[in-house]
């Protein structure tokens, strides 16, 4: 079994932009979440990803193989595997890592602004 070393649990925090800043890996261990604001915010630091696919969000935002993992939920030996993989292997890190600056253009307000606006137009 392989040790991890440098992982911190910081709890709550206020700004959270220094950490991103910092780090390289992005993982996300939900069972379930509405929208994951953290893998979109993951992606503006082009942070790689790693989540289970739960209901509602990760399939949204990362697309398998390309710019992180979506693993079956509680399949913990495959997210064990694949983030292993992703730690150890800098040319997969930096592959993931320019792919998260195409995708997350589709989150920026100019992009997302005109679904919201067609979808409260059609609730009229």
């Amino acid at each position: 079994m392989k040790k991890i070393k440098n992982v911190k649990f910081l709890g709550h925090i206020l700004s959270p932009h220094a950490i991103f800043k910092e780090s390289q890996i992005l993982v996300l261990t939900s069972a379930f979440e509405g929208l994951p604001l953290v893998l979109i915010e993951g992606l503006f630091f082009s942070l790689p990803e790693v989540s289970f696919d739960c209901p509602c969000g990760p399939a949204d935002i990362i697309d398998d193989g390309q710019n992180g993992f979506l693993i079956p939920c509680f399949d913990e030996d495959l997210f064990a595997e694949k983030l292993l993989q992703l730690m150890e292997d800098d040319s997969l890190r930096e592959r993931f890592s320019l792919r998260t600056k195409e995708k997350s253009s589709s989150f920026l307000p100019e992009n997302i602004m005109p679904l919201w606006d067609h979808l409260l137009k059609s609730l009229e």
